[in-house]
């Protein structure tokens, strides 16, 4: 604050009600309306509440969708406990697993039954290689035509 503003501004403890709205007035002008500097400073409130604001509804949104997956998952699931095992296929167990994460992937490899079914279609899954050993394998065999 400016000596000025000091000066200017004169405290009396005496004062009454009117003045001392007068008084917070004052301050209130001299720090947000009349400082040049603060129009730099509203302006990057400006952009902060942009931004807040930003991360609120995306928040809100993903949420939203959790919750959507959530419900939609356990719906599969609720499915898959209810039929005859023979009925059971692998592709509802890996939809289950992949719209409800890992709560339900482990929900479905601790029961017995489903985890013989998915042993069952993943006998390979070992022998499958990393994508670097593809991604050679396939340019080599691009290079030398095989």
């Amino acid at each position: 604050m400016d000596f000025y503003f000091l000066q200017s501004v004169q405290v009396n403890f005496t004062i009454g009600e009117n003045d001392f709205i007068k008084f917070f007035y004052k301050i209130y002008n001299y720090l947000l309306a009349e400082n040049k500097a603060n129009e730099f400073y509203n302006q990057i409130s400006i952009i902060f509440a942009g931004l807040i604001l930003t991360f609120v509804i995306s928040s809100i949104i993903v949420t939203c969708r959790t919750h959507q997956l959530d419900v939609k998952a356990n719906k599969i699931w609720k499915n898959i406990v209810y039929s005859e095992v023979k009925d059971i296929q692998y592709k509802h167990l890996v939809e289950c697993a992949y719209i409800g994460g890992t709560k339900y992937e482990n929900l479905l490899l601790n029961n017995p039954q489903f985890l013989k079914i998915v042993k069952n279609n993943e006998q390979d899954i070992l022998s499958e290689q990393d994508w670097e050993d593809k991604r050679r394998r396939n340019t080599i065999n691009n290079k030398y035509g095989k």
